[in-house]
C-alpha cells in the first residue's frame, strides 16, 4: 500500500509552574521526535510510527500519554486549537488509533534520566474506510515532580508530537492567495509584506513560495523565500519567510533594504504543490524619501541664498 511519512520540525512545548521558596531544578528537560508528523496513505492500511519522548535531565519523569483532536487557529498562525472529540467521515476514527509499547497498550510513561522512550503510534484503516483528514497530538504530561529541600516547588510540563492524519487517494490542492498585502507608499525599508494562503479543500498541503522585487527599471533588486508550512483543510494561514527568527515565533516575509526610492513592483508567486496549481499576484510600492528630498531642496535653497548674497555683496 502506499504510504508516505514527512517529518518536518515544528514542536509546541508547553511549561507550567508553580515556584515557593525553593528555585526549579534546572535538571527538569523533556523532549519529542519527531514534533510533527504528516500522513498520507489510503485504506486498507495499518501504519506504525515512532514518536520519541526524551529526558535529558537528571531526574527521573513520570507521565501520561493521551491523543487529543485539533483544527487548525482561526488567527492564521498554524497553532492548533485542540478538541473534545475528532471530528470528521468517520466517526470512530478514535477506535482506529492507538499508543503501544513492545505491542502493549500505553496510557503512562516514566523516563529514566538521560534517556529515552519510544512509543509506536498505529493507525489501522479498514478496506472501507472513508477518504479524510484528521489532526491531532500525541501529549505527554508530566507529574509534578517535588524539590527534595522543599514540598513548595514543583513544575510539570507537556509536550506534543503532531500528527496531520491524510486519508485517500488524488488529493489534489485546492486553495487560493487569500490576502498579499504591502504598504502602497513608503519613505523607505525595510518593507513589510503580508501573505496568507487558503485550503479550500479537504486535505492539507504545504504550499512553496516566493516573493521577488523589481525596481523601476525592471532589474530585479530583492527575493525572498517563503516557508513551505502545513495549511489544514478548510483554514487559512500566513506563509512566513524562510529566514531564521531571533525569537521562537516564524519570521513575516519583510524586505530589508532601507534605501528605497522610485516604483517597485512585488511578485509573489505560490505553488500548492510540486505539480501545482501556480498562482501569483503583483503589488506595487511607492518609494519617496520625503527626508531626504526635503533636507536636499532645503540645502539648495540655502546654498542659493548664499550664492545670491554673495554676488550681491561683490557686485
Amino acid at each position: 500500500m502506499k504510504k508516505q511519512l514527512t517529518i518536518l520540525s515544528l514542536v509546541t512545548l508547553f511549561i507550567g509552574g508553580c515556584f515557593g521558596a525553593q528555585k526549579a531544578h534546572a535538571d527538569f528537560s523533556l523532549g519529542v521526535y519527531p514534533p510533527i508528523t504528516t500522513i498520507t496513505t489510503t485504506a486498507p492500511n495499518i501504519i506504525n510510527t515512532v514518536i520519541s519522548f526524551s529526558n535529558t535531565g537528571d531526574t527521573p519523569i513520570d507521565g501520561d500519554l493521551r491523543i487529543v483532536p485539533f483544527k487548525a487557529s482561526d488567527d492564521g498562525t498554524g497553532l492548533p486549537s485542540y478538541m473534545d472529540h475528532f471530528t470528521g467521515p468517520d466517526a470512530q476514527i478514535a477506535q482506529k488509533i492507538s499508543l503501544s509499547i513492545t505491542n502493549a497498550p500505553v496510557t503512562s510513561l516514566t523516563i529514566p534520566p538521560q534517556s529515552k522512550r519510544d512509543v509506536t503510534l498505529t493507525v489501522t484503516l479498514p478496506e472501507n474506510e472513508p477518504d479524510g483528514d484528521y489532526y491531532f497530538s500525541v501529549i505527554y504530561t508530566s507529574k509534578p515532580i517535588t524539590n527534595n529541600q522543599s514540598t513548595s516547588t514543583f513544575l510539570n510540563a507537556s509536550i506534543a508530537s503532531h500528527v496531520l492524519l491524510s486519508i485517500g487517494a488524488n488529493h489534489k490542492p485546492q486553495g487560493n492567495i487569500d490576502t498579499f498585502d504591502t504598504p502602497i507608499f513608503v519613505t523607505g525599508g525595510p518593507l513589510p509584506i503580508t501573505v496568507k494562503v487558503a485550503n479550500t479543500g479537504n486535505a492539507f498541503f504545504a504550499p512553496r513560495g516566493a516573493i521577488t522585487i523589481k525596481n523601476m527599471f525592471g532589474q530585479t533588486v530583492g527575493a525572498i523565500n517563503l516557508l513551505p508550512v502545513n495549511i489544514l483543510a478548510q483554514s487559512i494561514r500566513d506563509l512566513p519567510s524562510d529566514e531564521i527568527s531571533n525569537t521562537s515565533e516564524e519570521s513575516k516575509p519583510v524586505w530589508h533594504e532601507k534605501a528605497l526610492f522610485g516604483v517597485y513592483q512585488v511578485q509573489l508567486s505560490v505553488a500548492l504543490s510540486d505539480q501545482g496549481p501556480l498562482y501569483t499576484q503583483t503589488r506595487y510600492v511607492i518609494a519617496i524619501p520625503w527626508i531626504a528630498i526635503g533636507t536636499i531642496i532645503i540645502m539648495s535653497l540655502l546654498g542659493l541664498f548664499i550664492f545670491l548674497r554673495v554676488k550681491k555683496r561683490t557686485s
